[in-house]
């Protein structure tokens, strides 16, 4: 029960993400249309300029309102462009207030019916219909433009024909707007659900790294960019040393415990969304990276090895070093060869066991070795362990 109020609470969360910005959207959206017509409002005023000061007024009105929606599209693009986004709520709240603010200024600066009824409609529209409103602002906005309807009719400014069709058209937006809430919250939910779900099917439970599935479905969508574009791809295949052995010395929890940890590491290093890491065996795991030289994959192959064993993990007390240590086999090419994915992971595995033959506890690339952890005796013990990493 715990679990599924969890993922319940995950999948709404999620749904609230997703609502926050197809609002953002609307909100950038509706701006850009706004821009456009109150520069044709001022346009117009500035050639009416035989009516000097309720013009005077209302023009500096409008270009105050111009500005108002000019910076709040600046804002909404900008969101939408960063990849971690903050809470997007409050700025769409305030814009749809600014925009009914503004819309009310323009029908009290307003001289004819027409006009009046006119700013009345864009701001039922822009209120009622386009943004996705909760069940609370939506009451509070249908209340406060049905008051303000009223307000309008008992000063005069709209006649009871007017104000009818005013109501009626607030009625059908504020039907459509439910509709419009309603659909997208089922469509968001169901989206959620099934990317969770795909998730979990494409995750390791125990590393929360990819595991074969994950990992395959995201290089086919990877690699024909990478082909495109020409980029330097690298394929390293990760073993931890001797894992049997540690297995038998402290069980299986313990293993399973050294395990996560090693993977947490990994996510450390693979901060980017087009770096994966991936569980690929027992204690066996597959890093992709893209974009990146070979020189930077060594360097990234020998700190994420640094950051593996700076953790100390003790090992058993026959093992050739005193804690656990990882192998690495690299693959590096450039995608203008047309290489495929799995001749890039054969490269890396045969990398992978030359290093295991080779001592362990190294990184091997192109059948050259790039780093090593030597055991603290030097260089004398470490040729006098050579055979003893071997035999493990």
């Amino acid at each position: 029960m715990k679990i599924a109020a969890q993922e319940n609470e995950k999948t709404r969360r999620q749904v609230k993400m997703r609502m926050e910005w197809e609002n953002m959207k609307r909100m950038v959206g509706t701006s850009l249309f706004f821009v456009v017509l109150f520069s044709a409002i001022w346009i117009g005023i500035l050639y009416r300029r035989h009516e000097a000061i309720p013009q005077l007024m209302l023009g500096i009105f409008t270009c105050i309102s111009l500005l108002v929606q000019i910076g709040f599209g600046s804002y909404g693009f900008w969101w939408m462009q960063q990849r971690n986004r903050q809470e997007a709520k409050k700025i769409t709240t305030c814009y749809w207030l600014a925009t009914s603010i503004t819309f009310g200024g323009c029908m009290l600066l307003a001289k004819t019916t027409w006009e009046v009824t006119f700013y009345l409609f864009l701001l039922i529209l822009a209120l009622a219909m386009i943004p996705l409103l909760s069940r609370r602002k939506f009451l509070f906005s249908v209340g406060t433009q049905v008051l303000l309807s009223i307000v309008l009719l008992i000063q005069g400014s709209l006649d009871l024909e007017h104000w009818l069709y005013t109501l009626a058209a607030c009625s059908l937006c504020g039907i459509i707007s439910r509709q419009q809430y309603s659909s997208h919250w089922r469509k968001f939910e169901d989206g959620c659900r099934l990317s969770n779900i795909q998730n979990q099917a494409e995750t390791d439970s125990m590393t929360h790294l990819l595991n074969r599935r994950g990992l395959e479905r995201r290089i086919t969508t990877i690699w024909p960019m990478c082909e495109r574009q020409g980029m330097n791809v690298a394929v390293i295949m990760l073993d931890i040393d001797h894992f049997k052995k540690y297995n038998d010395a402290f069980g299986h929890g313990k293993g399973d415990a050294c395990i996560q940890a090693i993977a947490g590491k990994l996510i450390e290093n693979t901060p980017r969304k087009s770096d994966y890491a991936a569980r690929v065996g027992g204690e066996e795991f597959l890093i992709f990276l893209s974009g990146i030289s070979q020189e930077d994959t060594i360097k990234w192959a020998r700190k994420c090895k640094e950051s593996i064993e700076s953790m100390q993990i003790e090992h058993a007390s026959d093992n050739f070093l005193p804690f656990v240590t990882v192998s690495m086999g690299i693959c590096h090419v450039s995608m203008k060869e047309k290489k495929e994915f799995w001749e890039l992971r054969n490269e890396a595995d045969r990398c992978l066991y030359l290093s295991k033959e080779n001592g362990r506890a190294s990184i091997y690339i192109h059948d050259s070795c790039c780093g090593q952890t030597l055991s603290q005796g030097g260089r004398r013990q470490y040729y006098a362990e050579k055979n003893f990493r071997w035999l493990g």
